[in-house]
């Protein structure tokens, strides 16, 4: 879907929570950044495949897919910190911050108040949460 029944800078916010890996058309960042506000902000998750546990997987010779999470049969695309920038910029968005999930939410609410998987991001993140603006530069 390129077009929305909505007018231009309708939305204040728009979410994309664990979507865009399962997306044949790329340009779905582009395309729908037209229906934010200018003073809006896309809330961006993608797993990440670089994970410690899908790394020691393909380290011991392995990439089997799932049922669901990082190696869900149904992902098209995966994405490492660095491609989801790259995608999120290129898509002429502004990255204002950057969390993450650990993928055990015990430790993602309280393990000496911090998420573990902050500290390390492209090793331990399971999920990447982007917010994001407009960018005034669109490449």
């Amino acid at each position: 879907m390129h077009e929305l029944p909505f007018s231009e800078q309708f939305f204040d916010v728009i979410i994309f929570a664990d979507i865009l890996e399962h997306l044949k058309d790329t340009s779905v960042l582009s395309n729908y950044r037209r229906y934010l506000k200018n003073d809006g902000y896309a809330i961006i998750s993608i797993p990440n495949v670089a994970n410690w546990k899908i790394r020691l997987s393909l380290l011991l010779g392995k990439f089997d897919y799932k049922e669901a999470g990082i190696l869900s049969r149904h992902h098209l695309r995966f994405y490492t910190l660095k491609t989801a920038k790259k995608m999120i910029t290129d898509a002429g968005f502004q990255i204002t911050y950057i969390t993450s999930t650990s993928g055990w939410n015990f430790c993602d609410c309280k393990l000496l108040t911090r998420n573990p998987s902050t500290l390390w991001k492209s090793l331990l993140a399971c999920n990447f949460i982007f917010k994001a603006k407009k960018s005034n530069e669109v490449n």
